[in-house]
């Protein structure tokens, strides 16, 4: 069914959640939830501590039916690179409201994407005057918490491999060294 979000047509995810939380208002988004928190057992059980997800997905209800039937493990840590990751609905404060300490990857700062012509939000010497590990919104700066925030963790540069063939690891690395140099000047 078009007229429905992708997350209202996953009716086999939707069945398994019911079945699983034994909650008749449990959806297909809960389902997904159940799996980040396994996950995350999972991963505790090898012995990692420290759990990290992009913002991708976390806390999304505008479309999805979600009614709060299961909860996401607070102590996940969220990368937070765009709040368009959930339809332009979640700021940075739906993340630490709710408990998670968060790092700051915002796109138009700390991203740098091989292929897809390469690429990168601004030039490093603008990075470097602007960005900081609080500023997750540049146009809207209700949107950023103030500094210091114990829920901010800090922030770092991404590097997304996208079409890894195009550039040369050399070429890569000379393209992405003034970033980093930025961005570690900015966490020290």
């Amino acid at each position: 069914d078009e007229t429905r979000s992708k997350w209202q047509n996953l009716d086999h995810w939707d069945a398994y959640a019911k079945e699983k939380t034994g909650n008749e208002n449990a959806v297909a988004y809960d389902a997904f939830i159940l799996y980040i928190n396994e996950i995350c057992e999972l991963l505790r059980s090898l012995g990692y501590t420290n759990l990290r997800m992009w913002n991708d997905d976390v806390y999304r209800d505008f479309d999805t039916g979600y009614t709060g039937v299961t909860q996401i493990d607070p102590t996940l840590e969220i990368q937070y690179w765009s709040k368009n990751a959930n339809g332009g609905k979640n700021t940075v404060f739906v993340y630490l409201e709710r408990g998670h300490k968060v790092l700051n990857f915002i796109s138009y700062y700390t991203y740098y994407v091989v292929g897809m012509g390469s690429y990168f939000g601004v030039p490093a010497d603008q990075v470097e005057r602007e960005w900081d590990a609080y500023l997750f919104d540049k146009d809207e700066p209700a949107n950023n918490p103030p500094a210091p925030c114990e829920g901010v963790l800090g922030g770092g540069y991404c590097l997304w491999s996208d079409m890894p063939a195009t550039e040369t690891e050399d070429e890569v690395l000379e393209h992405v060294l003034p970033f980093i140099k930025a961005i570690g000047k900015k966490l020290m």
